[in-house]
Parts: structure tokens; sequence; C-alpha cells
């Protein structure tokens, strides 16, 4: 059956984005007085948003109030929104890939937990002639991944189905999402987690080069 559907992730799928997140997160850390972490620490535990990122950048004993780690938050998404494109690049093949998708008429999604302001936002700057024909993040009250509410609101505006799509991701949190959602999933080695992360969670297949997603498309 051919694939009319490929659903991105965006941090360590399409973009290589730890170092301004972990440069983000430091410089909160750093001027509340709270040890940093290093890239590598971070690459390890991006993935469930950004208040699960900052909450797991604390010590255990921070002792903090939910209005501080609010406040914190708060600080954070301005601080990245900021400086959310500084370092991050497109990674090698991936603007080739989508635009062969787009030219063979296979619709283009992103479901990640970023941001859904700053998803639109880094999008629009590092993809401006790829069509989306919806982009999921993380917003006010809704939820997020693993949860398969998502994967079904995305299917519906894309007027699709779990067998016809294809979800790309490079962590456990996406393996486990499209496992959810009944949905085939590729897991790719060039982001945030190694190749044996990604079979633990139950990658249907797992690519090094973004190419060779498109040996999926006819499955």
């Amino acid at each position: 059956m051919k694939t009319d559907l490929c659903i991105f992730d965006l941090d360590g799928t399409l973009l290589d984005t730890i170092d301004d997140i972990a440069n983000s997160m430091n410089r909160i850390l750093s001027a509340n007085d709270y040890p940093t972490h290093s890239v590598k620490w971070y690459r390890d535990s991006v993935g469930n948003g950004a208040k699960n990122l900052l909450l797991d950048s604390l010590p255990a004993e921070h002792g903090l109030s939910d209005e501080k780690v609010g406040e914190l938050l708060k600080v954070f998404k301005a601080d990245y929104h900021e400086n959310c494109a500084v370092l991050t690049k497109p990674y090698d093949g991936i603007p080739e890939l989508l635009k062969y998708l787009v030219e063979n008429s296979v619709k283009i999604a992103v479901i990640t937990n970023k941001l859904q302001s700053i998803t639109e936002t880094m999008l629009k700057r590092y993809f401006e002639e790829i069509e989306f024909i919806t982009i999921y993040g993380d917003g006010a009250d809704r939820p997020i991944k693993p949860d398969p509410i998502v994967a079904e609101t995305v299917l519906s505006i894309a007027k699709s189905t779990p067998d016809k799509s294809i979800y790309i991701g490079d962590s456990e949190i996406d393996m486990l999402f499209a496992q959810r959602s009944s949905i085939f999933s590729i897991g790719v080695l060039w982001g945030f987690r190694d190749r044996s992360v990604l079979e633990e969670f139950g990658a249907n297949a797992i690519v090094e080069k973004p190419v060779q997603i498109i040996e999926h498309i006819i499955r």
C-alpha cells in the first residue's frame, strides 16, 4: 500500500536543535544558581516537552513551588524562542527528502512535543518552501506524544489513515507513540538516541540516512 502521509518529529529528526536547547536551559539554570548540564545530557533527556525537561534539569531537592517552576518555564520559553536558531540546522538530506515527498504527492505533517509557536517559527525559517498539511506541537491544555489522540487529530486533518501513514522520529517517545497509534514507525540514527533504544521501543524500521525513508513509502 502506498503511503500518502509522512509524519515527522522535529528535534533530532528534521532539525539538529540540541545545542540551542542546551544553551537556553543552561542560561536559566545558571541565572538561578543551579548546576548546568552537558549537551550530551540534554541529548539523552529531551523529548517529553519543555516542562518535563525543566523539571529533569533541576536538582531533585530544588524545593520549588509549582508557581516558581511555572515562572522558570516561562523564562525558558522566552529565552529559547529568541535563541532557537543560533546553532540549529537541518540534518543533511532532509530538505531533499521533503522536496521529494512533495513532488510525489505525499502529504507531510509534523507532530512534536516542542512548543507550537516555536515549531511554527522554525519550520517557516528552515523549510519555507515546504507545505505541511498540519503542524501539531505542545500547546495549552492539549495532549502531547505518546498520547495516541494526537495521531487521531492529525490523521483527521490530513484525511489519511494509520495504514497509509508513516511516523518518523528519533526517540523512544516517538516509537511508543507510533505503536500506540498503529502507525508504521521509522527510527532515525542521526538524532538523539542510538539504535538500541529504537529497537527496544519497537521501531518497525531503522534508517541511517534520510534518503532511505523513500524505500518505505510503498510497503
